[in-house]
C-alpha cells in the first residue's frame, strides 16, 4: 500500500488539470482577438458553430481575475501558434466563463482555468500539461490516428447493478449526487481524478456515482438527505465516508481503508514501537484466529477504522502473562504522550465481545481518552473532536511542570464530571484558534474553553483561577447561566446597498425575526465562486428591496461564528428561515441564478412576494 500511496502522489503532480484560483486576483487576460494572436476568442454567439466546425480544439474557461489563467496566458498563446503549423492545423481557444456563464454552466465548469478537448463536437478533461510544449504534445497526441475516448473511471450503479457491485467489491466508494447540485459539479473532477488514480495505480479500489434523482429508491434505502453523499461499501456492509473531497484525499483515503484493520503483535516490541506515536492501541489476546470471540473483534476492528484507535492481537501465552490478559480479553494501551501519573496507562475492557460492533468501539474509545489529556494538533480530529471539551491552553515557559500541575488541578473536576472531556493545549500550537478565541488577548497563566459543540463556546481567564472558579464555571455551564462566546464583526453602521450585511451579533434579531422571510449567503472574502455569485445575489436583493417581509442578507463566515444549526463545508453556502417562531434553516442546493432563486423563494416564503401573508391568499 505505499507504493500506492507514493504512485499515487506522483500522479497528482503530473496529472493536474485544473487549479482553483478563489484566492488570487490579477489582471485580465486578452479577450480580444488580434492579428498576433493567434488564440480563438470563443462567446455564447460563435461558439456551436466553432466547435461543430473543428475535429479537434482545446478551450481554456478563463475568469478575468484569476492569477493562474494569467500565468497560462502565454504559454497558451505559444502553444497556439505552433499548432497552427500542424498538418491538420489544431485550434486553440478562450471563453470568459464569467462574460459567457451559460457555456460555463453548460460545460459544469467550476475552477479557473479549466481546458477542455472537443473530438468532433464531444467535450473530454484537458489533463495535461500547462507550460506550451506540454501542450503541444499533449495535443498531438490527441489527433493522432489512434486515439480512442478514454472510459470514464467511475462505475455508474443503478438498482440492477447495484447490490451486486458492492456486494463482491473488498472496497468500494459510492458518491449519492444530483445533476443539478452545485457541490457534486465541484466535486465531479476531483472524484474522477481520484478514480483514475486508483485505477492507474492497480489498487483494485473502485469509485462509482448513483443518480438519486433516478434511483430514489436507493437513496431513501441509505438514507440519502443531502448532495453528495458519499458511502463505503465492503462486501455489501455500508460505513460512513468521512475523508476528504479533492482527488489526492480521496485515493490516499480509500488505499488506507483498504488495509487490514486488524494486524498481529509478534513481540512485546512491536507494542513498543506503536507507543511510540500518538493513538492508543487496543490489544486482545485470543488463543487461536478460529474463535467467534476473535471474528467478533475482528468486526469490532473494522467499525473502528474512523476512530482514533489502533487494534492489535496477539496469541502468544507468554505476552498475555506479560500484559495479564486473560482469553478473548482487551485492553486499551495509552501512548507514551497520553501518559500520566494520574491514570493508569493500560485499561482493561472489562465487557463481552458478543454486543454490537458499533457499541464496543465507542466503549473501547472512553477507555483510550485520558482524564486530562494533552491535546495537540495530531489527535484532535480523533480524541478531541466529540463534546462538551473543556480545553485549558497554557502558555507556562516552564511546560513541564505547568502541563504536570494543571493536570493535577483538573483531574478531580475531571473525574467528577465525567460527561465532559479534559484537556490541555499549549497556546504556542494553536495561536490561530486562540485568536479567534481570545481576540483581546487577555491570557493569564491559563485560559479555558469549553465547546458545548463545534460551533457553540464559552470562555474564562483569570489571575488566580481555583478548583473552585472551575468548577463554579462547569456548573453555571451545565445550568445554563453562561452566555457563549460569539466571534464578530462589528455591527455596522448603515446597511449599503440591497443585501443586508449580517453579523454575528445581529444575527438572531436578523435571521430569526419571526416575522420575515431571510435568504442569507454564508460566504468567505478570498472565495470565487462567491466573487462570482456576488451579482446576482445583488440583483435578487434590488428585485425586491422594496418588500418589507423578504430579507436578502449576506453573512461572513471567516470573521463571524454562525449559529451551530447552520452547517456547511464550503463557499458560497445559502440558507432560507421561513417567518414564524420555530423556524428552521433549509439549505438551498439549486442554481445560483437569480431566475432559480426567485422560484425556490417564491416556494418557500411564508408571505407572498408581494407582501402579503400566503394564508390571506
Amino acid at each position: 500500500m505505499e507504493f500506492s500511496l507514493l504512485f499515487i502522489a506522483l500522479l497528482l503532480v503530473s496529472s493536474i488539470s485544473g487549479i482553483r484560483a478563489e484566492d488570487e486576483e490579477a489582471e485580465t487576460p486578452s479577450s480580444s482577438k488580434n492579428d498576433e494572436d493567434p488564440v480563438l476568442v470563443l462567446t455564447s454567439d460563435n461558439f456551436t458553430q466553432t466547435i461543430e466546425s473543428e475535429k479537434l480544439i482545446l478551450v481554456e474557461f478563463y475568469a478575468p481575475w484569476c492569477g493562474h489563467c494569467k500565468n497560462l496566458a502565454p504559454e497558451y498563446k505559444v502553444a497556439a501558434r505552433e499548432l497552427l503549423s500542424h498538418d491538420p492545423p489544431i485550434p486553440l481557444a478562450k471563453v470568459d466563463a464569467t462574460s459567457n456563464e451559460e457555456l460555463a454552466r453548460q460545460y459544469e465548469v467550476t475552477g479557473y482555468p479549466t481546458m477542455k478537448v472537443f473530438h468532433d463536437k464531444v467535450p473530454y478533461e484537458y489533463e495535461g500539461p500547462r507550460k506550451a510544449d506540454g501542450i503541444v504534445s499533449y495535443m498531438k497526441r490527441e489527433a493522432s490516428p489512434d486515439w480512442k475516448p478514454p472510459v470514464d473511471p467511475v462505475l455508474v450503479l443503478t438498482a440492477e447493478n447495484f447490490t451486486e457491485t458492492t456486494n463482491n467489491a473488498d472496497i468500494i466508494l459510492v458518491e449519492f449526487y444530483a445533476p443539478w447540485c452545485g457541490h457534486c459539479k465541484q466535486l465531479a473532477p476531483q472524484y474522477k481524478k481520484a478514480a483514475d488514480m486508483l485505477q492507474r495505480a492497480n489498487t483494485g479500489i473502485s469509485l462509482a456515482k448513483v443518480d438519486a434523482t433516478v434511483e430514489t429508491e436507493l437513496a431513501k434505502k441509505y438514507d440519502v438527505s443531502g448532495f453528495p453523499t458519499m458511502k463505503l461499501f465492503r462486501r455489501g456492509e455500508v460505513f460512513e465516508y468521512s475523508g476528504p473531497r479533492d482527488a489526492q484525499g480521496i485515493a490516499t483515503y480509500m488505499v488506507k481503508q483498504a488495509e487490514p484493520a486488524l494486524s498481529l503483535l509478534v513481540s512485546p516490541k512491536d507494542l513498543g514501537f506503536l507507543l511510540k506515536e500518538e493513538t492508543p492501541v487496543v490489544v486482545g489476546y485470543f488463543e487461536n484466529e478460529e474463535l467467534s470471540e476473535f471474528k467478533a473483534y475482528a468486526s469490532v476492528a473494522n467499525e473502528g477504522r474512523e476512530e482514533p484507535l489502533l487494534f492489535r492481537y496477539f496469541t502468544e501465552e507468554d505476552m498475555a502473562k506479560k500484559y495479564k490478559l486473560k482469553p478473548n480479553s482487551l485492553a486499551v494501551f495509552l501512548p507514551r504522550v497520553l501518559q500520566s501519573k494520574f491514570e493508569p496507562n493500560v485499561k482493561y475492557y472489562k465487557g463481552t465481545l458478543s454486543g454490537p460492533a458499533k457499541e464496543l468501539v465507542g466503549e473501547l474509545k472512553k477507555l483510550s481518552r485520558p482524564i486530562v489529556g494533552l491535546r495537540n494538533r495530531n489527535n484532535v480530529p480523533g480524541l478531541y473532536a466529540t463534546f462538551p471539551l473543556m480545553i485549558g491552553y497554557i502558555s507556562n515557559e516552564d511546560e513541564e511542570n505547568s502541563l504536570d500541575y494543571w493536570r493535577s488541578k483538573l483531574a478531580p473536576i475531571a473525574k467528577k464530571h465525567n460527561d465532559i472531556i479534559f484537556a490541555i493545549s499549549y497556546e504556542a500550537e494553536f495561536k490561530e484558534e486562540l485568536k479567534a478565541l481570545n481576540p483581546n488577548d487577555d491570557m493569564e497563566d491559563i485560559f479555558f474553553v469549553l465547546w458545548g459543540n463545534e460551533k457553540e463556546k464559552y470562555t474564562y481567564s483569570s489571575d488566580e483561577v481555583s478548583s473552585k472558579d472551575i468548577e463554579r464555571f462547569i456548573n453555571n455551564y451545565k445550568t445554563g447561566k453562561l452566555k457563549p462566546f460569539l466571534r464578530s464583526q462589528p455591527i455596522p453602521d448603515k446597511q449599503a446597498g440591497p443585501v443586508v450585511t449580517v453579523v454575528a451579533k445581529t444575527f438572531k434579531e436578523i435571521v430569526y425575526d419571526p416575522k420575515k422571510d431571510v435568504l442569507i449567503e454564508f460566504y468567505a472574502p478570498w472565495c470565487g465562486h462567491c466573487k462570482s455569485l456576488a451579482p446576482k445575489y445583488k440583483s435578487l436583493a434590488k428585485k425586491y428591496k422594496d418588500n418589507e417581509k423578504l430579507v436578502i442578507a449576506k453573512f461572513d463566515a471567516t470573521a463571524n461564528d454562525a449559529p451551530a444549526e447552520f452547517e456547511f463545508s464550503g463557499f458560497p453556502t445559502l440558507f432560507f428561515v421561513a417567518a414564524g417562531e420555530n423556524s428552521k434553516p433549509l439549505s438551498y442546493d439549486g442554481e445560483t441564478e437569480v431566475k432559480a432563486m426567485v422560484e425556490f423563494l417564491e416556494e418557500n416564503a411564508v408571505y407572498s412576494l408581494g407582501g402579503g401573508s400566503k394564508e390571506e391568499l
